[in-house]
């Protein structure tokens, strides 16, 4: 009894104390008084102490081999967390482990929140390494949800954009979870914002769509997420011949090559087939081999832009085609396993029929 009335005047003296300081010090800023080296700042109580704060604050101290410590058991403990996997990331980064850092980054695909912070560290973390390309690669990525493949207006991915082009030097990496505003007081959720045409960014970025006016999805024993986008802005594109289309990729590996078939009715694109190589998250090349979309795509207006996915063997496929003539094409195409473990990343494709079935 005695411990715990000994406990219990301890906690109301302790909150009595931290109103009277909290009174007093807004009666000094009230008069105009501010102690020297002050700061103004919110009062906020104390984070609940889990490895994945000590974590945090072991990494905002420049301790990232303890950091990394505390963060491995926050994602044991919860290990598709988006946050817990970004922080996680940031400390294997702290410990020239830039490749699992990107797999950390990785597991926030989808999530419309994380998914454009992930993208944008990856970018820094090419930077980094050098690889100039692939880091506006993921720029671009911080600027399309793959989810949805809508447009996201992420501000820190446009201004490193301009630095990366500009020869800029990549920032410290102490600096890198400020500049992705991971550490903001309160992440918005990133918002589709409208384009005015098809753009292509880069060489091998998802690319960002215009809002849609009509969205068909297309459901069937494969299970998959197919969204068919007619955009209002996009260029209306010619009726094609149907039968057997070949198209050439200009900027893959030698040899890749896409084809296709039109359907009689023009309506359709059918036994879409890619051969050639994608690349996994350790830069190891792999010939891709009958992991093609489940689905045809459909053709509005001489147009078809679509993604799907099959969750169970978790593919993801994205097409996007306009037929310029009757017998000539031009689009993208990109094709990703889990999220990126492999994949062809964009390839710019033309196309030319070839013959009816």
């Amino acid at each position: 009894m005695m411990r715990l009335t000994n406990y219990r005047l301890c906690t109301y003296g302790m909150a009595l104390c931290l109103a009277v300081s909290t009174a007093l010090s807004n009666t000094a800023l009230a008069a105009g008084e501010k102690p020297e080296g002050y700061t103004a700042r919110l009062f906020v109580l104390p984070i609940e102490d889990t490895p994945l704060s000590r974590g945090i604050t072991l990494y905002k101290e420049g301790k990232y081999e303890d950091a990394l410590e505390q963060l491995q058991k926050a994602v044991a403990a919860n290990p598709n967390d988006a946050l817990t996997n970004l922080w996680l990331g940031l400390a294997l980064e702290g410990n020239k482990k830039p490749y699992e850092a990107m797999a950390a980054w990785r597991k926030c695909y989808g999530n419309s929140k994380w998914e454009p912070i992930a993208d944008y560290l990856k970018a820094l973390s090419w930077w980094k390494l050098g690889n100039t390309n692939d880091a506006i690669n993921y720029l671009n990525d911080a600027l399309v949800n793959l989810k949805d493949s809508k447009p996201v207006d992420f501000k820190p991915a446009k201004e490193a954009m301009q630095q990366v082009k500009a020869g800029q030097a990549v920032p410290p990496l102490s600096q890198w979870a400020d500049l992705s505003t991971l550490t903001a007081p309160q992440v918005e959720e990133q918002t589709t914002v409208p384009v005015k045409n098809n753009p292509t960014k880069g060489t091998t970025d998802r690319p960002a769509k215009t809002d849609n006016k009509n969205t068909s999805t297309n459901t069937n024993t494969t299970n998959n997420d197919k969204k068919e986008v007619e955009a209002a802005s996009v260029l209306p594109g010619a009726t094609p011949k149907a039968g057997k289309w070949l198209a050439v990729v200009s900027n893959g590996y030698k040899g890749d090559k896409l084809t296709f078939t039109v359907s009689a009715d023009g309506k359709r694109v059918e036994n879409v087939e890619f051969i050639g190589n994608w690349r996994s998250r350790s830069s190891r090349t792999e010939v891709l081999i009958n992991l093609d979309p489940p689905n045809p795509f459909g053709v509005s207006k001489g147009n078809f832009s679509a993604v799907q996915r099959v969750e169970k063997s978790r593919m993801w496929w994205e097409f996007i085609g306009r037929f310029t003539t009757a017998t000539s094409a031009e689009g993208s195409y990109r094709c990703a396993f889990a999220g990126g473990e492999y994949d062809t990343y964009k390839l710019k494709w033309t196309a030319k029929y070839v013959g009816s079935n």
